[in-house]
């Protein structure tokens, strides 16, 4: 990896039978690519505008984390030429083969790479002879900026996107000329005296105890900042799989073992599992974790499409109790006092309204991917299934969904208890503090307002009842260490009715936007 300088301790990519590995000979970074990652203004008004709306605690952990992916948010455009070192046995691209290659959103240089096939070329052998350096791999940046296609920039293999063939058939042979005409004039070396082992996993011996093993898929800001620290008191985290190395950090400096496959290994065997990857890996995870009798504990959204709701469901139904959904604000201590104060009885109609900020989406993030879906599933999944969890689950007799001109959505749902929801998503406002939200809770002539899961007012006939303040994080935290506990003494998890109720609302919704 290229941080300031080259940097060894990293893990490598992994690579899927569709892929090939190649060793890097030389490299081009044609231009950085932005808009990839969230990045918050580095000023003192943010910090303290997060440090009010979240506590010191919080804000420094997430600082901290933040500071951690400076290498993973570092992208860039890439063409370059190697040779490949690891494929498929029944492949057509055997070890040995001189290639060029073109590598979108990669880090600023890597020794070793894992491609889809369309993403290689081969080369005669002269070429990356004449270009390559006994002592290293030849290195340079810039200057080429006729290469550079929108389309192929910030492609992702998990983004649901076709190839772009058309424009890998531009690329390809305009980079060939660069490096046959203008890169044995310029570029420097990075020193490589030997070449690393290949190593996709890491394995790190820790001391057992009382606590649950566990596992977690996806260590992104999330997991770093919240998860881990809330659920370490009892799960024992032994492994980390992170398809991003440079996420993971360098390996010396790993409190547990570490892997880049996106899937489950064979050989693995944990008693918890905590998924929070990217959205459209969530229900395969999960079955197949549920399917060797652990624990799950998944990120919202559960599904993405009919098919994942499909394997998920047949995988709950199979292992009963199991599997815990993250949808925090079942947990926050506020709802409770709503329930309290509109003297809910089983069955009694909830009305629900709410207006959503969300911050605006990079460009390049990958909640833009098709396979991600729309903003709804991102993100509208938290206040569905709230509207459905104080309503106690009750069967949806009409859901309907608009796309504004501006991009906001309106959802409206009804149940058949006589409640109703109205929620507007929008990305049009103040990112002071990252998203934010109100909600109103209507029921039994007393109406309930809730800001940013933070201030609480409960409002009778004729009276205030009752005022609160909370942390905005309290429900991660509760959620977090209330399914710990659970899980602990054996006590089942979200019902079968709840995932399928809430999976059902969003995908039935999602279906009626255009795609």
């Amino acid at each position: 990896m290229l941080g300031k300088d080259w940097s060894d301790g990293f893990l490598d990519y992994h690579r899927d039978d569709k892929q090939v590995r190649v060793t890097v000979s030389a490299w081009l970074s044609v231009g950085p690519v932005t808009d990839v990652y969230y990045r918050q203004p580095r000023t003192f008004r943010t910090v303290w505008n997060y440090i009010r709306a979240h506590g010191i605690r919080v804000v420094a952990q997430k600082i901290l984390s933040r500071m951690r992916e400076s290498l993973r948010d570092r992208r860039v455009f890439a063409v370059g030429l190697g040779t490949v070192c690891e494929s498929d046995p029944e492949s057509s691209w055997p070890t040995g083969t001189p290639v060029a290659f073109v590598a979108p959103i990669a880090p600023p240089c890597v020794e070793r790479l894992v491609l889809p096939v369309e993403f290689v070329r081969r080369v005669d052998d002269g070429l990356v002879e004449r270009t390559a350096s006994s002592e290293g791999i030849r290195w340079t940046e810039g200057g080429q900026d006729h290469l550079w296609d929108d389309e192929l920039v910030a492609w992702d293999a998990f983004s649901g996107r076709p190839v772009p063939k058309e424009a890998l058939d531009r690329v390809f042979p305009q980079s060939l000329e660069f490096w046959r005409s203008v890169m044995p004039a310029r570029g420097r070396v990075l020193p490589l005296p030997a070449a690393t082992p290949i190593e996709e996993r890491l394995a790190k011996a820790q001391r057992a105890d009382e606590r649950l093993t566990g596992v977690v898929f996806g260590l992104g800001n999330l997991a770093k900042a919240t998860l881990i620290p809330c659920v370490r008191q009892h799960v024992r985290i032994v492994c980390a799989h992170e398809i991003e190395p440079t996420q993971l950090g360098k390996t010396d400096r790993l409190r547990w073992s570490a892997d880049t496959s996106p899937v489950i290994r064979d050989d693995e065997d944990y008693d918890v599992y905590f998924i929070a990857g990217y959205h459209h890996t969530h229900a395969d995870l999960a079955a197949e974790a549920l399917r060797k009798g652990a624990w799950v504990v998944c990120e919202k959204p559960l599904v993405t499409t009919e098919r994942e709701l499909a394997v998920l469901l047949a995988a709950v139904r199979e292992h009963p109790g199991r599997l815990f959904a993250c949808f925090q604000m079942r947990y926050g201590p506020l709802w409770s006092y709503a329930r309290s104060d509109m003297r809910l009885r089983p069955g009694d109609p909830v009305n629900y309204q709410c207006i959503v900020f969300e911050s605006p989406v990079p460009r390049h993030h990958w909640y833009n991917w098709p396979n991600s879906r729309s903003r709804l599933v991102s993100n509208g999944t938290h206040w569905l299934d709230h509207f459905l969890f104080m309503n106690d689950f009750a069967d949806v007799t009409d859901a309907r969904v608009w796309r504004f001109r501006n991009e906001d959505l309106s959802v409206t749902v009804e149940l058949a208890n006589g409640a109703a929801m109205n929620m507007l998503i929008t990305q049009h406002g103040s990112p002071r503090i990252g998203i934010q939200e109100h909600v109103e809770l209507r029921a039994n002539d007393v109406t309930v307002r809730v800001d940013n899961s933070s201030r609480y007012s409960a409002e009778g006939p004729d009276r205030f009842l009752r005022r609160k303040r909370s942390r905005r994080l309290v429900s991660h935290e509760t959620m977090y260490r209330t399914i710990c506990r659970r899980m602990v003494a054996g006590k089942t998890g979200d019902s079968l009715r709840s995932i399928e109720m809430s999976c059902r609302l969003l995908l039935d919704l999602e279906a009626q936007l255009p795609s």
